[in-house]
């Protein structure tokens, strides 16, 4: 298997388990003060990975450009006020869902493809660096997380 599948393979399972491990005591707190709360952060994931699922990764293989992203004002507070409303558990195994099915399609990417450019609008870039994009985008977020997580259990 290609070492850059593997990568991003690796990146989405151990996204998995940090979302699992995510306290219910913590789950409504903010990430900053007047910010989101960690349910409402790994909620808007849930929007997102289903236009990865639904508009990207089918399109990927193609050599056409990928279809536009919705605008994230439009999406995200949606998706906030969905994960205001549910519970820990069905955020979370929804999103599990969705992000097996990410793997799932990633792992069925040729290895020839991921050095491939793929265009997004008027911008060209190669499968790796899209995915990569995304990975960070994660990252970000969890570390948004944890630094939570830290600073409450630092007051126990």
């Amino acid at each position: 298997m290609h070492s850059q599948k593997q990568a991003m393979i690796r990146h989405h399972e151990q996204f998995i388990q940090f979302i699992e491990s995510i306290p219910a005591s913590h789950w409504r707190k903010e990430i900053n003060e007047g910010k989101w709360s960690v349910a409402e952060v790994v909620g808007h994931f849930i929007p997102w990975d289903e236009f990865i699922l639904r508009k990207r990764l089918p399109f990927l293989l193609l050599d056409l450009p990928l279809p536009k992203a919705p605008s994230a004002d439009e999406i995200n507070p949606i998706a906030a006020e969905t994960a205001r409303n549910q519970s820990q558990e069905t955020i979370i195994a929804e999103l599990i869902v969705k992000r097996k099915q990410i793997i799932e399609g990633i792992s069925k990417i040729p290895d020839a493809y991921w050095h491939k450019t793929i265009i997004i609008g008027n911008k060209k870039i190669s499968l790796y660096d899209y995915l990569i994009g995304l990975a960070a985008h994660d990252e970000h977020h969890m570390k948004q997380i944890s630094a939570i997580l830290s600073s409450f259990n630092g007051m126990i």
